[in-house]
């Protein structure tokens, strides 16, 4: 089996971890979506998906105060989709689980819309980390 995971978080990336390392899956890792680009388009498609939203301190809305407006935009999980939607066979096929776990209720819902008005065959699941994290097996 193999699983993709986007998310920035080094707590999050090692409980994905503890809780995915198993016998027969190997387990891709991208911190950002141009690491994730690179990755999938290498190595997918994967069987099992799980993206998050917000991959830098701008997206965070606690922190957007701090952020320089100067600074460039960080493409985040919707950018990801995006690209996915247009390259979905590198990395999604018609039985592909993808769960998207941001804590941001906007960008979560962008990613479900992009994810469900496209072509792709597979149906996301919205959910959150913790319940995420406790759920898998």
């Amino acid at each position: 089996m193999k699983i993709f995971i986007l998310e920035d978080d080094a707590r999050r990336i090692s409980q994905f971890k503890d809780k995915l390392w198993k016998d027969g899956r190997v387990i891709y890792v991208a911190k950002s979506v141009a690491e994730a680009i690179e990755m999938v388009t290498k190595e997918g498609p994967f069987d099992t998906v799980f993206l998050d939203h917000d991959l830098a301190p701008q997206h965070y809305l606690a922190l957007k105060d701090e952020c320089d407006p100067n600074e460039p935009r960080v493409p985040d999980g919707h950018d990801f989709v995006l690209w996915m939607v247009e390259n979905g066979g590198k990395v999604v096929h018609d039985y592909t689980q993808v769960f998207i776990h941001s804590m941001n209720p906007v960008g979560v819902q962008n990613m479900l819309n992009t994810i469900n008005s496209s072509v792709l065959d597979v149906v996301p699941t919205a959910i959150p980390f913790g319940r995420l994290i406790n759920a898998i097996q």
